[in-house]
């Protein structure tokens, strides 16, 4: 820097150092919540960048933990809200240009995104007897151990999956793994991405139709199943046990495995 001197230069580097800080990632202060959710009732969570989890709850109660952080926006203009409705409770991030909040239709739209590039991680304890529903753009989502129904939608994500009741799974970018750890697959389930393979494990003793397709990738299954029509490396249905509820599984790019557990 010819023809700076000292103070000139002392000057100039102190600024610098002051605007450091702007160019990493700020977290705005943990939002909790915590309450009460009756059996039977769904927590309906939706994110629009980030992570999506949750848990079995060992307190008997629902509890929530959302962390924002954000590299050039600034987190603390992300709202978290929580709703309560005949179906449960709803639990939305919430963006300064959706134009909308937990109550409206835009709340958990990549519309409400912009440019923002706050991200969401949510965590979520679920009591016995609840169940989850995690709604997803850009991020995982992964629901463990949970007793009740489980669903899992994203776009940009991977989907992973371990519930006592039914299970549900979408996604287009990512693959999903599910497991189904009651005593039966006693309900209609569906699986469907484009770019990702699925990896379904049922329990021993399970009955079911079943039907999966592929495109591009291999399918394998430890059940025998009685074929309906046709049978080829590329697709199946047929029923596993003595049938029941439907469960599809559908894939363009990836494999689609079927495990015994």
């Amino acid at each position: 820097m010819m023809g700076m001197t000292t103070k000139t230069l002392a000057f100039v580097l102190t600024l610098a150092a002051s605007a450091a800080p702007l160019l990493h990632a700020t977290d705005a202060a943990p939002f909790n919540w915590s309450g009460a959710v009756s059996a039977g009732k769904t927590i309906s969570v939706h994110g629009i960048s980030g992570t999506i989890t949750a848990e079995r709850s060992t307190s008997g109660q629902v509890e929530i933990v959302a962390l924002r952080s954000g590299e050039r926006s600034d987190p603390n203009e992300v709202q978290i809200q929580v709703v309560p409705t005949s179906d449960g409770l709803k639990v939305c991030a919430v963006y300064p240009s959706s134009g909308s909040d937990c109550n409206g239709s835009n709340s958990g739209d990549r519309n409400g995104h912009d440019r923002n590039d706050v991200k969401v991680q949510f965590t979520v304890k679920v009591p016995a007897g609840v169940n989850f529903a995690g709604h997803n753009v850009n991020g995982d989502v992964e629901i463990a151990d949970i007793q009740g129904d489980a669903t899992a939608h994203t776009v940009n994500g991977n989907v992973k999956i371990n519930a006592t009741e039914s299970v549900e799974a979408h996604t287009v970018n990512g693959n999903i793994v599910a497991t189904v750890s009651g005593p039966n697959a006693n309900k209609t389930m569906g699986f469907h991405t484009v770019n990702g393979s699925i990896d379904l494990t049922l329990p021993g003793a399970a009955s079911a139709a079943v039907s999966a397709n592929t495109v591009n990738g291999a399918m394998s299954t430890d059940f025998p199943i009685t074929v309906k029509g046709e049978f080829g490396n590329k697709s199946l249905a047929g029923t596993i046990g003595s049938g029941g509820p439907e469960i599809k599984m559908n894939t363009v790019n990836g494999s689609i495995r079927l495990h015994r557990g």
